[in-house]
């Protein structure tokens, strides 16, 4: 499942790093347009984004000037959630996103949203089922079938299916709030059709084309034949980017494997300083 759209393809260029980060500002993070740049590579993107769960404003920072912004609107949500929103400003009269801005908060809100519905997947997937202090961190479940009105976490309690629920309305609700639709297509050099994403009625500069990657990395994710794998370095639920993991070595998200943290290599120096000990010895 990969959004040709949003250009989720390894090594690309996210969309939304033709954004400008200008800094933080109090409770705000603030952004102008700016040149494209190249991202990190792009199925670090949704790893990179939960781990900033809890995070300081200041990772917040990095992150948005490697991948770009949400672009939020007034409601909190990104812009393509409604065809009549626009992002936030400094200047209300400006005519254009120059000195735009959006609350830090809500970040780290989407950010556990997402790492939430990522780890009880994983949970369910495996037999399990999530934890009521991981569905607290979600809030309220959205509205959808099979989900009575004004529920909230202590109605998942212990049931899994109203759980497998809960999950499939939080992702397609992020899919909405992106105007992700999917599309079937068939390249002439494919062997099979393939699953592409499109934002429905909003031009390619409206679109928020980070928010939109999220989404569609999420929904893949939780959909993915391969299943979801807990991180041995951050016990974060993670999508293995090409196959199955081993089950007889320790396993990695992609931000502990190549991101700032680097949990795999300090993992691997602390056993090759053990076994030299133990020969030593």
């Amino acid at each position: 499942m990969v959004p040709g759209h949003v250009q989720l393809v390894a090594g690309g260029a996210a969309p939304d790093a033709a954004t400008r980060v200008t800094g933080i500002s109090g409770s705000r993070l603030e952004w102008s347009p700016g040149i494209p740049h190249r991202s990190p590579e792009v199925f670090s993107c949704l790893s990179s984004f939960v781990d900033l769960a809890g995070a300081p404003p200041e990772r917040v920072l990095d992150f948005a000037r490697r991948w770009g912004v949400l672009k939020l609107c007034e409601h909190g949500l990104p812009r393509t959630h409604h065809p009549d929103c626009d992002v936030m400003h400094r200047d209300k009269d400006a005519p254009t996103e120059r000195h735009a801005w959006e609350p830090i908060e809500r970040w780290d809100q989407f950010a556990r949203r997402a790492r939430v519905v990522l780890s009880i997947t994983e949970r369910l997937r495996s037999g399990g089922i999530g934890l009521s202090e991981e569905w607290a961190d979600v809030g309220s479940p959205p509205l959808a079938p099979g989900i009575p009105g004004g529920a909230d976490w202590h109605w998942l309690a212990e049931d899994p299916a109203a759980q497998r629920l809960a999950i499939a309305a939080c992702v397609t609700e992020w899919l909405g709030l992106a105007a992700l639709t999917p599309q079937i297509v068939w390249a002439d050099t494919a062997p099979a059709p393939q699953v592409d994403w499109w934002s429905r009625g909003a031009s390619r500069d409206r679109t928020s084309q980070l928010f939109a990657t999220l989404a569609a990395h999420l929904a893949a994710s939780v959909m993915s034949p391969i299943g979801l794998y807990r991180c041995d370095g951050c016990d974060q639920a993670y999508l293995p980017p090409h196959r199955r993991p081993r089950s007889d070595i320790r396993r990695y998200c992609p931000s502990c494997s190549f991101g700032d943290s680097r949990a795999a290599k300090r993992d691997w120096a602390r056993e090759r300083r053990a076994r030299a000990t133990e020969e030593g010895g």
